[in-house]
């Protein structure tokens, strides 16, 4: 769940960076799942000492096996949450130089962090609006497959996962393209798509068009590669081409 509403934190386990849009229904989410994690506990604790039998009579050696107590299995399986926001280090007036050079440091290192998530957060949200339209181009103006319900399923998924998690970082200009392919796509019907061609080839040259310029605005390609563009001002040529950055 926190997966799909957020990202994860600076590769810490169980720490996500949740969007303010999305807080309260992920901390309602998460107050569901410690609900049904203490009914599931409480149910198999209700059954331990017939458990403890049963695997006793099973495994003989077993009898003498140090088994935990209720109260270690409560704690072991105990969920919790903390909620908390990032801010940098403060520089105050009576910190020494060798100080106030160590937070600088930290903040900068801390900035430059929250970059590059940021970053690769907007590179994969991308490149999985941009393999979407592909797909969906090739599907209907390419080898001519149909169109089906469950086709439609999966740009609407991924609309939604960005919506969720890169509308909060995302320049305004590919947020209207993202915008108007949810439009698009929540507008088709998979049933006129597969028996009128020319309502299908619409749709196909509006995604394309769509996919087209996520593509130029973000500087990526479909493969997930930066492109570089060059310009000859003398003749007003435009080449771009794809380079792997890594």
């Amino acid at each position: 769940m926190l997966a799909s509403q957020g990202k994860n934190f600076l590769n810490l386990r169980g720490a996500y960076i949740i969007p303010d849009s999305k807080l309260i229904a992920v901390d309602e989410g998460i107050d569901k799942i410690v609900e049904k994690n203490q009914e599931i506990l409480d149910n198999f604790l209700e059954r331990y000492e017939d458990i403890k039998k049963d695997m006793i009579a099973e495994y003989p050696v077993l009898q003498n096996a140090n088994w935990p107590t209720e109260e270690k299995i409560r704690r072991k399986f105990r969920i919790h949450k903390n909620v908390f926001r990032v801010e940098g280090v403060n520089v105050n007036e009576s910190d020494p130089l060798d100080l106030i050079a160590a937070k600088m440091t930290a903040q900068m290192n801390l900035a430059q962090s929250y970059d590059e998530m940021v970053g690769e957060i907007l590179k994969e949200a991308h490149q999985a609006i941009i393999e979407v339209c592909g797909d969906l181009t090739k599907r209907i103006l390419d080898t001519g497959n149909k169109i089906t319900e469950t086709t439609l399923k999966k740009p609407r998924k991924i609309i939604e996962r960005y919506m969720n998690i890169a509308e909060v970082f995302d320049h305004q200009e590919i947020l209207n393209e993202v915008h108007r392919l949810k439009a698009v796509v929540d507008g088709a019907g998979a049933k006129e798509l597969r028996e009128d061609w020319a309502i299908a080839q619409e749709f196909a040259e509006a995604v394309m068009g769509i996919g087209s310029n996520v593509g130029d605005l973000s500087g990526i390609n479909q493969e997930g590669q930066r492109k570089r563009i060059l310009k000859r001002l003398d003749d007003a040529v435009v080449r771009s081409e794809a380079v792997n950055d890594g």
